[in-house]
C-alpha cells in the first residue's frame, strides 16, 4: 500500500469523498490533505486543504508540540505531573489536562474577568502559541483557547473575543504539516520528537464491520486508523463534537518514510464516515 500523495490526484480525493458521502447518505464539508515524506522528497495532494474548521480536540496535538518546544528550550522541566497530563491530553483527550498544560506553558490561570493591562497580558501570553506556530512552522492557526466539557467562563470568554472572533481554528493542512514535523523530528530534538511519537502511537483497532464507536472514545474502532489494512500501527489524533469530526493519522512507509493524512469534516453524526472514507482512499493506493 503506497502513500496517497504518490498514487492519487486531488481529483481522485474529491471523487472518492463524494462517493462515500453519497453511499452513506450524508452531506457536509469534507477536506483532506495527504503528505508523503521520505528519501525521495515530499509529495502532497489535497481537497480544500486550506478550509478553516473548528478543530475540536485536534488542537491538542498543537498543545503537545508547544509543550515539547518549551521542554527543548528549558523553559519547562519534565515532571511526573507534566508527563501524566501529556499522556491524558493525548491518550484520553482529557480537557482538564489540556487546560493544565496550556496554563503551564503560557503562564496563565483561568478565573474571573480581567481588565486593562491584566487582560492584555493574559491575551498576549495565550496568543504566543499562535505566534510560535507561525514563526516555527509557517502555520496560520488559532489555538489560544482551552477545550471544554461545557463552555468557557470569565477571562476565557474574554480571550475568545466579541462574536467568538478568536475561537480555535485549524486547517487540515496545518494539522498535517505539524504531524509531519512531529514524526520526522523537524523543529524538535530527537528525544522530544520520540516522546511525542510514543504518546501518539495507536495499536491498530482491528477489523470492525460495521464500524462502531463509543462517543467518549473518538479514537476507537470507527477512527481513521481502523481504515488501514492488516495490523498497521499508526500515530493519530482525533476531534469530535456537535459540529465536526476530524482525524489526523501518520504511518511509516518502509524504513525512512512517512505518510500523514488529515480528514476534517462537518459530518459529526456519522461515526463511521472517516473510517469508510479511509478504506476507499487506500483501496486505490496500491
Amino acid at each position: 500500500m503506497d502513500a496517497l500523495a504518490l498514487t492519487l490526484s486531488a481529483a481522485d480525493l474529491a471523487k472518492r469523498a463524494e462517493e462515500v458521502a453519497a453511499a452513506r447518505g450524508v452531506s457536509g464539508a469534507i477536506s483532506i490533505v495527504a503528505v508523503a515524506v521520505g528519501p525521495e522528497g515530499r509529495a502532497e495532494i489535497d481537497l480544500a486543504g486550506d478550509r478553516p474548521f473548528y478543530p475540536a480536540s485536534v488542537m491538542k496535538l498543537f498543545i503537545l508540540a508547544y509543550v515539547a518546544y518549551q521542554l527543548d528550550r528549558g523553559i519547562l522541566t519534565m515532571t511526573d505531573e507534566l508527563q501524566r497530563a501529556a499522556r491524558d491530553l493525548i491518550r484520553d483527550s482529557n480537557n482538564d489536562a489540556t487546560g493544565y498544560l496550556i496554563d503551564l506553558a503560557c503562564g496563565t490561570t483561568p478565573g474571573p474577568e480581567l481588565a486593562g493591562s491584566e487582560l492584555e497580558v493574559f491575551v498576549a501570553r495565550r496568543a504566543a502559541m499562535n505566534t510560535f506556530f507561525a514563526d516555527q512552522f509557517g502555520l496560520d492557526v488559532e489555538v489560544r483557547n482551552r477545550t471544554y466539557n461545557e463552555g468557557p467562563y470569565g477571562r476565557e470568554v474574554q480571550l475568545m473575543g466579541a462574536n467568538r472572533t478568536f475561537r480555535n481554528r485549524l486547517t487540515p493542512r496545518a494539522a498535517t504539516h505539524l504531524m509531519a514535523a512531529v514524526v520526522t523530528g523537524d523543529g524538535f530534538s530527537s528525544a522530544r520528537a520520540a516522546w511525542m511519537r510514543e504518546l501518539l502511537t495507536r495499536a491498530h483497532p482491528g477489523p470492525v464491520e460495521p464500524p462502531v464507536v463509543d462517543s467518549a472514545e473518538p479514537q476507537g474502532p470507527a477512527s481513521f486508523p481502523a481504515a488501514l489494512p492488516g495490523s498497521v500501527p499508526s500515530l493519530s489524533t482525533a476531534g469530535w463534537m456537535s459540529e465536526v469530526r476530524h482525524d489526523v493519522l501518520a504511518r511509516r512507509r518502509g524504513q525512512a518514510g512517512w505518510e500523514v493524512v488529515a480528514v476534517f469534516t462537518e459530518i459529526p453524526d456519522d461515526q463511521g464516515f472517516i473510517t469508510a472514507l479511509g478504506r476507499r482512499l487506500w483501496s486505490g493506493a496500491s
